[in-house]
């Protein structure tokens, strides 16, 4: 989501109107619409079988149906009882179908029970059940089920450290680095020119780690573009003839 805001930015410039989605065009995002018994129908196209049918006057149920509300509390279910980290999608998938779609049984000379595989229309696919778990699981979730606790902590988490040593208040001391853009831009005179990777620098108060400006431009790292940034953060701002500290690249400098 946010390199999508940021595309915006770069594209219509930094405006407020500039970080208008327009979600109000795409039919109410992550919603949920599951298709029960007496509401709403499977979406998508039709197939031939459908039809052919359709063209006679005759309407046919889909062959395999649309994720239903109990489907899905059931996928929910099944998953939450697999340990961390999970399987590959296509090993975790038939996890779940054994685990609450599978009714029948078939016991072998050996006195084992033998899975008998649902028919169609009687369980979700496997392309069915990864969209449910992608869905309903934030990013960070899915992370952490690919891995254990331990290593999450010790090589994923995020670091949240900050150092206020020699900083006596909000405004007292900035930070200011600059980094390449993981986005390409493209001209508006023609969408096939490639105008490049935009670079963007970042301003942050040290004692309150907030970001108070910032710059994006096309020219490579340097001090005459960090100048330019610095004056997007303060112009308009009156300090009452305090003077900030700025930290760039190591090199304290003073405005």
């Amino acid at each position: 989501q946010m390199y999508i805001l940021f595309t915006l930015l770069c594209r219509f410039g930094f405006s407020e109107i500039s970080l208008r989605p327009r979600y109000d065009r795409s039919g109410a995002p992550k919603t949920s619409r599951p298709c029960d018994p007496g509401g709403r129908q499977k979406a998508g196209r039709k197939t031939d079988k459908q039809r052919i049918a359709k063209a006679f006057g005759e309407t046919l149920a889909p062959e395999q149906p649309g994720m239903s509300s109990e489907w899905i509390d059931k996928i929910l279910t099944a998953d939450g009882a697999i340990k961390n980290p999970k399987p590959k999608m296509p090993a975790r998938c038939t996890l779940i179908i054994n685990s609450v779609f599978v009714k029948k049984f078939r016991q072998e000379k050996d006195g084992k029970l033998t899975n008998i595989d649902p028919e169609q229309g009687e369980y979700p696919n496997k392309r069915q059940i990864k969209h449910v778990l992608t869905r309903h699981y934030p990013k960070l979730d899915r992370l952490l089920h690919q891995t254990t606790k331990s290593h999450f902590e010790k090589n994923l988490r995020g670091l949240t450290g900050k150092n206020w040593e020699g900083v006596a208040g909000p405004g007292h001391t900035w930070a200011i680095d600059s980094t390449i853009g993981d986005i390409y831009l493209r001209s508006s005179v023609n969408r096939a020119w490639i105008v490049g990777r935009p670079i963007v620098y970042v301003i942050v108060d040290v004692w309150s780690t907030a970001i108070i400006g910032f710059y994006v431009c096309l020219a490579g790292p340097s001090w005459d573009m960090a100048k330019i940034s610095l004056f997007c953060a303060v112009a308009g701002v009156n300090y009452h003839g305090r003077s900030a500290s700025i930290i760039l690249a190591g090199e304290a400098r003073s405005i």
